[in-house]
């Protein structure tokens, strides 16, 4: 599943550095081209949008259920350290898994803005690090 939503951001990227160094109408060989009609050749191409805002972090679906999946799999160690959250965050964290959903994460004691933000920015770097795993095993076997 990483692979597959990773595809169309990297896309994303490329048209928007592709459309700031050439322009628009470079890209698509139309003189009079802009960027809907960028949109409408390139309908593989994801924007992701926010789904949610929980205490003031936006979160998409992707990124909410990555953080899900990463505070129900992590023990108070990870979330205290590699998380960098209050101990008291994870502790509520740990008592509560498996945390159903992101209004229940949210709700947790000590549980706020910057500890979502912190999970967030843990439960990406731990999905990148689970996709390198995954690719760098599936190179050697």
């Amino acid at each position: 599943m990483q692979c597959t939503t990773r595809a169309p951001m990297l896309a994303l990227i490329l048209v928007v550095l592709l459309s700031l160094s050439t322009g628009c109408a470079e890209l698509s060989g139309d003189p009079a081209a802009g960027p809907a009609t960028l949109d409408a050749s390139a309908p593989h191409v994801v924007h992701p949008t926010p789904v949610g805002y929980w205490d003031g972090v936006a979160f998409t679906d992707d990124e909410a259920a990555s953080l899900l999946r990463y505070v129900n799999q992590a023990s108070l160690s990870e979330l205290d350290t590699e998380a960098g959250i209050d101990l008291r965050a994870a502790k509520s964290i740990v008592a509560a898994q498996p945390v159903a959903d992101m209004h229940t994460l949210s709700a947790l004691y000590f549980v706020g803005e910057v500890t979502l933000s912190l999970l967030k920015k843990a439960a990406a770097r731990h999905a990148e690090e689970r996709t390198l795993a995954w690719s760098a095993s599936a190179v050697r076997g």
